[in-house]
């Protein structure tokens, strides 16, 4: 599972569409969401609102 910020510069929302062709390629099961207006870590609860 990838969880993605559409914010976030690494990976990019480019570098995890390559990614995503990659794993469908090779027949892998992955299951990606990307948010909206979100950073790099920011399901990290230590960071609060400042992801």
């Amino acid at each position: 599972m990838g969880l993605f910020g559409a914010e976030d510069r690494f990976p990019s929302t480019e570098q995890t569409a390559v990614l995503e062709k990659e794993l469908t390629r090779l027949g892998r099961t992955f299951e990606f969401h990307t948010y909206d207006d979100a950073g790099h870590a920011f399901f990290d609860r230590h960071l609060g609102s400042a992801a």
